[in-house]
């Protein structure tokens, strides 16, 4: 089967966008055994993508678009698609509520350009946008190619449409070129790519049909386990067989699979214990507990958090004992440790977590150099407290640092029982 991606947008050519979607919607297709075969960028000109959509339909069995299909002018990816294609259009019902409902929800007029959105091809199947506006739209292509997948172009929009719509979609219409595969993604946080290949690599190989993938991410990566077979019962044992494998070499440095992460994690498992969470940040500046608080139904278990970034606020907000800050600076062992049980303290929560650091570019010490960090964690059990290094950019730098403290959190609150 041979899968085409068109992405179109201006801002993706100018620069202004960082192009994310070819990745991620390969990884995807790879997941039910599809191979994205070429990837197209043009601009939101409809002469470009006219050309570019020719070339694609006469070499692929299914052609994907994403981006311009909104309500302004330089969205014309769906009326250059209906022009190209001669299709008749229809106004979808469903689609003009949904524009309708989200204007009087930001308390908006429903201007006449976003009605736009609901002009869609007579034949197509439309799917349904509940991030936006804008719905996909999946029409008949001309020979060879089978089909012709429009989808938005913002990745909150586009992401779970492919996912929970557009695959199973995909799955039906070419269910006589795929494979039958099972695919599982786990995700270990603690270990480089190199380390999890020499742990599991050549236990894995044990299975038959087994293709092995490994993705380094920021603080973690993905072990991808894919199995092709001749029927789903086959697929799914041996694919059963591999993450057993995969568990026992790993352990507890799995800390999820699919589209988990580990902040999914660690609130699924303080909810389970029906424990609570308090954060003190200073290097951070807020991103633990923002990670924490993207999760639904955090609410149960995170309290609150604090953003102390001066010694005056983790003297006066947590208690730090100022001979501690003098002693031995704000970057230390008996500070982070401090940072926590004061948190801990206050909040009156199960566990508190604190992170103090240096994330540079500059401030650092050869005995503190740029990218030293303390984590400490406080809970029923006492307190502990690690000391890391990563002299990374300032954003990189934050991100590895809760990263590294929700899984100290998660490793040690689930020793709790």
């Amino acid at each position: 089967m041979r899968v085409e991606l068109l992405n179109i947008g201006d801002e993706l050519l100018l620069g202004a966008v960082a192009n994310a979607h070819a990745p991620w919607i390969a990884q995807k297709l790879g997941e039910i055994g599809a191979t994205l075969s070429r990837q197209t960028c043009v601009a939101d000109e409809g002469e470009g993508i006219r050309f570019a959509l020719g070339e694609a339909m006469a070499r692929a069995d299914l052609v994907i678009t994403t981006g311009g299909l909104g309500p302004t002018s330089d969205d014309v990816t769906r009326a250059t698609v209906v022009e190209m294609l001669g299709l008749e259009t229809r106004i979808d019902p469903q689609v003009l509520d949904n524009i309708r409902e989200r204007s009087r929800r930001r308390g908006a007029p429903m201007l006449d350009s976003m009605k736009s959105q609901a002009v869609v091809p007579a034949t197509a199947t439309v799917f349904f946008n509940a991030h936006g506006t804008a719905p996909g739209l999946g029409v008949p292509g001309r020979s060879p190619c089978r089909w012709l997948l429009m989808l938005p172009g913002p990745p909150r929009e586009l992401h779970p449409m492919f996912t929970e719509q557009a695959l199973p979609w995909i799955r039906a219409r070419f269910a006589d070129l795929l494979p039958v595969v099972e695919c599982r993604v786990l995700h270990v946080v603690g270990y480089g790519e190199s380390r999890v290949e020499e742990l599991v690599e050549s236990r894995l190989r044990t299975v038959e049909n087994l293709r092995i993938a490994y993705c380094a991410r920021p603080g973690e990566v993905d072990l991808r386990l894919l199995i092709r077979a001749k029927d789903a019962r086959v697929a799914r044992q041996s694919a059963d067989c591999a993450e057993a494998i995969a568990r026992e070499a790993l352990g507890e440095a799995i800390f999820g699979v699919g589209e988990e992460t580990l902040e999914h994690a660690v609130v699924a498992l303080l909810r389970a214990r029906r424990a609570t969470l308090a954060t003190a940040e200073s290097c951070t500046g807020g991103y633990l507990a923002h990670r924490i608080t993207l999760v639904s139904g955090s609410s149960e278990c995170f309290k609150q958090g604090w953003i102390t970034y001066s010694n005056d606020a983790k003297a006066t907000q947590l208690g730090v004992p100022g001979h501690l800050l003098v002693e031995h600076g704000a970057v230390s062992e008996p500070v982070a440790r401090a940072m926590a049980e004061g948190a801990r303290d206050r909040a009156g929560t199960t566990w508190a977590l604190s992170t103090t650091g240096i994330a540079g570019p500059g401030g650092g010490t050869p005995e503190k150099p740029v990218g030293a960090v303390f984590l400490a964690l406080a809970g029923p059990r006492g307190t502990v407290c690690a000391r890391h290094r990563f002299p990374l950019d300032r954003e990189s730098f934050k991100f590895i640092v809760a990263q590294t403290a929700l899984n100290m959190l998660r490793l040690e609150a689930g020793k709790a029982g």
